[in-house]
């Protein structure tokens, strides 16, 4: 599972951005632990930006079964009936 928010600085950042996007991705074998991926862009072709960011993250993959740290659960449990 992933979740993708946007921010619409407008340059009011210290770099001057126009858009931020943070992807958060499920780290495999957890249900508290994330991936986080932040970027921050301007310019001219912001949209065209935003659609190589999304095939990047679109590309990722996990190879394996990773071991739940601290003794977490490894899924959220049964679905709600």
């Amino acid at each position: 599972p992933t979740l993708a928010t946007d921010y619409a600085v407008n340059q009011s950042d210290y770099y001057r951005s126009d858009e931020w996007r943070t992807w958060k991705i499920a780290a495999p074998g957890s249900v508290r632990q994330t991936v986080v991926i932040d970027a921050m862009y301007r310019g001219p072709g912001v949209s065209e930006f935003r659609r190589q960011l999304d095939a990047l993250v679109a590309s990722i993959h996990f190879v394996g079964q990773a071991a739940a740290p601290n003794g977490e659960p490894r899924d959220c449990a049964a679905p709600f009936p």
